[in-house]
This record gives structure tokens, C-alpha cells and sequence, in this order.
């Protein structure tokens, strides 16, 4: 077996169990539509220019503003975006779900997970002995 073929395997492998990072987002929404506020709403409503024009005359129908907080679960983490940079490194297509990554070198906050998550150092050790080969050559 390859080492391409190893490779492979194991990127099949860490593509079941890649980590995720929750990531904050604020999306400003009418207060009708805000299901949770997020901070101080009474502070963020005195700040929004269009309280004070709904308060001046209601019958306008121009409602005010306020920022809902909202967390998102995605694959933008450290050591994913390192094994992006790897794929790319290798030529290798990267699946659906790590293409929208920017690639990124080993960086401080990835080398925790891809040193102590067998997967990860699975993934990390044939690539970079793929990668020393052809620099072999």
C-alpha cells in the first residue's frame, strides 16, 4: 500500500470526526422579528436612530433595530485549516465541507489537536513524510 493510499484512508477517517467551532455572528433584525436579544436592548434601542424616529410618530411604521446574537456551528477551526493547507500542498481535492477554510500552516492554536487527536497526527504524519519525499526528488 501507498502512502498516497494510506493517506487516504486516513483522511476518510478524519472526515467523520473533524472538529468543529462555534463562531459569533450579530445580525441586526426589527424587534418584531428578535426571538433573543443580545446585550443591553434598552442601550441599543436609545442608540438606534430609528427609535427615536418611531417614537416622534409611531404611524410611520419604521420600527426600530437591535442586534440578535447568534453562534454558529462550523469547520473553521485551527488544525482544519491546516489540514486544508496540507490538501492543498498535496494537490489533493478537499471535501465539501473544508473548501469554504482558508488554508493555514501549523499554527499554535492547531498543534494541541494535531499532535494529540490520533486522527489529526495520523493525517499529519503521512502527509508530511508525502511531502519530504517529494522534496527528495
Amino acid at each position: 500500500m501507498t502512502r498516497r493510499d494510506q493517506l487516504s484512508i486516513a483522511l476518510h477517517r478524519l472526515y467523520e470526526v473533524l472538529r468543529k467551532q462555534e463562531q459569533y455572528s450579530e445580525e441586526e433584525l426589527p424587534l418584531a422579528k428578535l426571538t433573543k436579544p443580545g446585550g443591553n436592548l434598552i442601550h441599543q434601542l436609545c442608540r438606534h436612530p430609528q427609535t427615536l424616529i418611531y417614537l416622534q410618530n409611531p404611524e410611520r411604521k419604521s420600527i426600530p433595530w437591535a442586534l440578535q446574537p447568534s453562534w454558529k456551528e462550523g469547520y473553521n477551526h485551527p488544525a482544519n485549516r491546516y489540514i486544508q493547507w496540507l490538501l492543498l500542498q498535496l494537490q489533493i481535492p478537499a471535501p465539501q465541507m473544508l473548501r469554504n477554510i482558508p488554508p493555514e500552516p501549523l499554527s499554535n492554536a492547531a498543534i494541541p489537536v494535531v499532535f494529540n487527536d490520533p486522527y489529526y497526527a495520523e493525517v499529519h504524519r503521512i502527509a508530511t513524510q508525502i511531502l519530504q519525499e517529494q522534496e527528495c526528488k
